[in-house]
């Protein structure tokens, strides 16, 4: 599903390419974040980085690596570099898998249920730890839409 630009600043392009190009050399930077190579492998017992390159053919899946930018705060106006990482689409959707399925219960109605509030509580921990950690989002302006 292609990103809502309209939810994103109005330097993202250069934002993100920075994160993933500069800071992150074309490579996955989690580190366990989604809940791999965290260091609780039998094979690995210390937290590595991802070694999935931007389109480079997937070591781990199908397909081509796409090296994305993931908020870990959730709040994609976020310009704070601490709070977010250059991430492959693997871990990228891993790491938001309670956003996805919370918005996959809300489009069935059932944005209410129990299941959507433990999505919610555990993004919301998620973002908590980030901030802790890393202080606050720096939000910056929206782009604005021109309609035609």
């Amino acid at each position: 599903m292609p990103m809502n630009r309209s939810k994103y600043p109005k330097d993202w392009d250069d934002f993100s390419h920075r994160i993933r190009f500069d800071r992150a050399k074309q490579q996955c930077e989690c580190t366990g974040e989604c809940g791999l190579h965290d260091g609780r492998d039998l094979f690995f017992p210390e937290a590595k980085r991802c070694e999935e390159r931007n389109g480079f053919p997937a070591k781990w899946a199908q397909g081509t690596v796409v090296l994305t930018v993931a908020h870990l705060c959730h709040e994609t106006m976020c310009v704070n570099e601490q709070h977010v990482k250059g991430l492959c689409n693997r871990c990228h959707l891993r790491y938001d898998v309670d956003l996805h399925m919370l918005h996959a219960l809300e489009s069935k109605g059932q944005g209410d249920s129990l299941e959507a509030r433990a999505a919610r509580a555990r993004q919301a921990e998620q973002s908590r730890k980030i901030r802790e950690s890393c202080g606050p989002c720096e939000l910056r302006p929206m782009r604005v839409e021109r309609k035609t």
